[in-house]
C-alpha cells in the first residue's frame, strides 16, 4: 500500500507538472494524431475523480462510524486513486481541447481542471485528520462541481436542459417568415451546435447564430450560394460516416435525409437568410421540400377518401412518371410526367385509378393539348396543377371551373393571352397563378388585381430591353455521357420560344450554328456545344457535353462483395448504368469499398465480344480518403470457376493526385480475347502514403463505371 501511494504520488506530479507546462505554452502545442485518441477519452476518464472525490467527502462525515485503522485504508487509497484518476483527467482534457474548443466556458473548465488536480494533490500530501485537509476537500467538492458544470455547457450546449421546451414553442412555421430562422436554423442547432457554439467551437466555427455562421472557421465558409457541391457542410455530411471529417461525428445524431435534402436545396437557392417561402417559386425544389417539411408539422387538410392501394401506386411508378403518397400520414397523392418526346396519353389517362386521391398534378413541359386536359376533369380534387410550357390555349381554363379544390395554377410558357384572365374567376377556390413568359403584361393584370384581391398573380422577372437578364443554357435531359455509336442525343431548354444551337466538331457555336430541332447523332469527336438564343434575353453561356463510347454491354453483373451502406450507390448497376459519376451530391453515381476490393464478374452471355481494353473509371476527393485504387486485375475465362488473370496493373499515386476532386481512368490493354466472363479487382490502399494528410489510415476507392472495348 505504501509503494502504491508513493508511485502514485510521483505519476500525479509529473502529470500536473507537464500539464501546467503544456498550458503555459498551449498556442506552440502541437499534438500528434496518435494522442488524439487519449484526448477523446477524457470523457470517460473524468467520471471517476467526480465519483471518488463524493465518495471522499461522504466517508468524512461517517468517519465515526468506521474504526480508525479501517478509515485510515480505505481513505489512503480513496484519496491516492482520486489524485491519480484527476491527474489523467486533467492532462487528457489537455489533449481534447487542442480540437477546437476555445471560449469564457474552455477556460474556466480547464483552469479549474487544472486546479482540482493540485488540490487532490495537496490532499495526498496532508493528513487526514488536519483542518487544513478537511478544508481542501470541500473546497475540491465544490470545484469539480464548478468544472463539471462547464465541461458540461461545452459538450451540451448551456441550454440544454431547456432545449426541448424552447424547441416546441418556437416549431411553428410561417411561410411569410425566413426559412433561415424557421427551418435551416433549427437543423444546426439539433444536429451542429452542441459542437460548434461561443465556448467550444471546434475548427474554429461557430454555429449558434447567423451573425458567427457567416464569419465561417478555420476551413472557411460553412456554405458557398448556389454552390452546393462546394460548400463545406454538405461536403462533410456525404463522407462515409466512420470517416473522420464526417459531419455530425458518428455517435452524434446524424442529419436525416430530409435535413439534407433541405440545406442542398436552400444553398442552390442562393443561401439567403432573408427568403420566406412565399418568395419562392412552387416550381423550386427548395418549395417542395419546405412544403413537406410543413406539412408533416402543421397539420394538413382533412380528406373524405380514403387510401390509395400500395400495389397500384407502385405500379403507377415508371421511368416516365413518378406517383408518391405525399405523407405517410394523408392518403393525398401526386403524381410526375416526364419526357416531352415520349410523352403517350396514357400515361395521363391511367392515373384514373387514384382518380379520388390525386391532389398534385404536374403535367410541365409535355405535348399536352386541349383535347387532353378533358381527362384531367375526372381528378376532382386536384388542388395544384402544372401545365407550364406545354400546348394549351385559352379554351382549355374553362374546364377548371368544376375543380373545386383547386387552388395553384400553373400557366407559364403557354399560348394563353387576356382573355383567359375572366375565366380564372369561375375558380372560386384559386389562390395562385402563374403566367410567367406569357403574352400577358402586369398592365393587363391590374384590373383583375382590383378585383380578385384574394389570388395572387405571379408573372416572374420579365426584363426591360436596357436590361437583359441572361438564359441558362441547353440541358441533356437523359443525363448519359457513356453512348453507342449513331446513338441520338436530345437536347433541352426549359424556357418555350429559346432557340438552341450546337456544333458536334468540337468548334464553338455561334449564330450559323445548327438549330436543334430533333434528336440527333453525335459527331466523330464526341463533344456538342450549344447555347441558348432568345429575342430580348442575353445568349446562355456555351455548355459543353462530352460522351465517352460506352463500347460491350454484358449481359448480367455480381458483386462478390456487398458495398458499405454509405457508398453503395445503386450496388452494381452503378458500373454499367451509362451515368458518368461527376457529382459528389448525388450517392447513387458512386460505388465504393476499402476494407475489402470491389470484386465485380461481368457476364457477356453465350456470344461474347472480343475485348482488348477495359476502362476502370474513378474519382478521386480530397476531403478524406477517397484517393486512386492500389491495383487492379482482370481475370477473365468461359467458365466461371477457372478464370485466369489476364493483367494486373499497380495505379500510381503521387501527391499531385490528392488534390481537389476529380475523375480520371485506368485503361488495361491486353491481347485480344472473346471470353464469356471478366472478374475485374480494384483493391484499395490499406494505409496512405506517409506524405497525405491522412497518413496511415486506410484509402477509399470509388468507382463510377467499368466500360470493355
Amino acid at each position: 500500500m505504501l509503494r502504491f501511494k508513493r508511485v502514485s504520488r510521483a505519476i500525479v506530479f509529473s502529470l500536473l507538472t507537464l500539464t501546467t507546462i503544456l498550458l503555459i505554452f498551449e498556442e506552440n502545442v502541437v499534438i500528434p494524431y496518435w494522442l488524439e485518441p487519449l484526448g477523446r477519452l477524457h470523457p470517460l476518464t473524468l467520471h471517476f475523480p467526480v465519483a471518488f472525490i463524493v465518495l471522499l467527502v461522504i466517508l468524512s462525515l461517517f468517519k465515526k462510524s468506521l474504526d480508525e485503522p479501517s478509515f485510515e485504508k480505505i481513505h489512503a487509497f480513496l484519496l491516492s486513486v482520486t489524485a491519480l484518476t484527476t491527474a489523467i483527467a486533467v492532462i487528457m482534457g489537455f489533449f481534447l481541447h487542442l480540437e477546437g474548443y476555445g471560449s469564457t466556458s474552455m477556460a474556466v473548465h480547464k483552469w479549474t481542471g487544472l486546479a482540482l488536480g493540485y488540490l487532490c494533490y495537496i490532499l495526498v500530501l496532508t493528513n487526514y485528520s488536519t483542518w487544513l485537509h478537511k478544508g481542501v476537500l470541500y473546497i475540491s467538492f465544490v470545484t469539480v462541481i464548478v468544472a463539471g458544470h462547464y465541461g458540461a455547457n461545452l459538450t451540451h450546449g448551456s441550454d440544454f436542459i431547456t432545449q426541448p421546451l424552447a424547441e416546441a414553442k418556437d416549431q411553428e412555421f410561417d411561410a411569410t417568415q425566413p426559412l433561415f430562422a424557421n427551418m435551416v436554423q433549427p437543423i444546426l442547432k439539433s444536429k451542429c451546435v452542441s459542437c460548434h457554439n461561443p465556448d467550444k467551437h471546434k475548427g474554429g466555427l461557430d454555429l449558434s447564430s447567423l451573425a458567427s455562421i457567416e464569419k465561417g472557421g478555420d476551413n472557411g465558409p460553412l456554405w458557398l450560394a448556389h454552390n452546393v457541391d462546394e460548400s463545406a457542410i454538405i461536403q462533410r455530411a456525404l463522407l462515409p460516416i466512420e470517416h473522420e471529417d464526417h459531419m455530425p461525428p458518428e455517435g452524434k445524431t446524424q442529419l436525416s435525409a430530409q435535413d439534407l435534402a433541405l440545406l442542398q436545396a436552400w444553398i442552390a437557392h442562393g443561401a439567403n437568410p432573408e427568403v420566406a417561402l412565399a418568395e419562392v417559386s412552387n416550381q423550386d425544389s427548395l418549395y417542395s421540400i419546405a412544403s413537406q417539411i410543413i406539412e408533416k408539422f402543421n397539420s394538413g387538410p382533412e380528406y373524405s377518401f380514403g387510401f390509395a392501394d400500395k400495389k397500384t401506386l407502385e405500379h403507377l411508378n415508371s421511368p416516365f412518371r413518378n406517383v408518391i403518397q405525399k405523407s405517410i400520414s394523408s392518403p393525398a397523392v401526386e403524381a410526375t410526367i416526364f419526357g416531352r418526346s415520349t410523352f403517350k396519353i396514357d400515361y395521363l389517362n391511367e392515373l384514373s385509378k387514384i382518380k379520388e386521391q390525386l391532389t398534385h398534378l404536374n403535367l410541365s413541359n409535355l405535348p399536352i393539348s386541349d383535347n387532353d386536359l378533358k381527362l384531367i376533369a375526372q381528378f376532382e380534387n386536384l388542388e395544384h396543377l402544372n401545365l407550364n410550357n406545354t400546348d394549351i390555349t385559352n379554351e382549355s381554363i374553362q374546364l377548371f371551373s368544376s375543380f373545386k379544390n383547386l387552388t395553384s395554377l400553373s400557366l407559364s410558357g403557354t399560348s394563353i393571352n387576356e382573355e383567359v384572365l375572366d375565366d380564372l374567376k369561375s375558380i372560386e377556390t384559386l389562390s395562385e397563378v402563374y403566367l410567367w413568359n406569357t403574352s400577358i403584361t402586369d398592365s393587363m393584370l391590374i384590373p383583375y388585381r382590383k378585383s380578385m384581391p384574394e389570388l395572387r398573380f405571379e408573372l416572374g422577372f420579365v426584363p426591360s430591353a436596357e436590361d437583359k437578364s441572361k438564359l441558362t443554357p441547353p440541358v441533356l435531359p437523359q443525363k448519359k455521357h457513356y453512348v453507342v455509336d449513331n446513338e441520338k442525343i436530345i437536347l433541352e431548354h426549359k424556357f418555350k420560344g429559346v432557340q438552341v444551337r450546337y456544333t458536334t466538331d468540337g468548334s464553338e457555336p455561334d449564330s450559323l450554328s445548327t438549330i436543334y430541332s430533333e434528336p440527333f447523332p453525335l459527331g466523330d469527336s464526341k463533344i456538342i456545344k450549344t447555347y441558348a438564343h432568345k429575342e430580348g434575353w442575353e445568349d446562355s453561356e456555351v455548355q459543353t457535353f462530352e460522351f465517352i463510347n460506352k463500347g460491350h454491354v454484358p449481359v448480367d453483373a455480381k458483386l462478390k462483395y456487398p458495398p458499405p451502406p454509405n457508398l453503395a450507390g445503386k450496388g452494381v448497376l452503378t458500373l454499367i448504368d451509362d451515368i458518368k459519376g461527376n457529382d459528389w451530391i448525388d450517392p447513387l453515381q458512386w460505388i465504393g469499398f476499402s476494407e475489402k476490393p470491389l470484386h465485380a464478374t461481368m457476364d457477356f452471355g453465350s456470344n461474347p465480344p472480343e475485348t482488348e481494353k477495359i476502362v476502370v473509371s474513378y474519382g478521386i476527393r480530397e476531403y478524406g480518403e477517397i484517393v486512386p485504387p492500389k491495383s487492379i486485375e482482370v481475370w477473365s475465362g468461359n467458365n466461371m470457376d477457372s478464370l485466369t488473370l489476364l493483367l494486373k496493373k499497380n495505379v500510381s499515386f503521387a501527391k499531385s493526385d490528392a488534390k481537389g476532386r476529380k475523375l480520371k481512368s485506368e485503361i488495361l490493354s491486353f491481347s485480344k480475347v472473346s471470353h464469356r466472363f471478366y472478374a475485374i479487382k480494384v483493391e484499395a490502399y490499406d494505409k496512405l502514403p506517409n506524405w497525405h494528410k491522412k497518413t496511415g489510415k486506410p484509402g477509399w476507392v470509388a468507382v463510377d463505371q467499368i466500360l470493355f472495348h
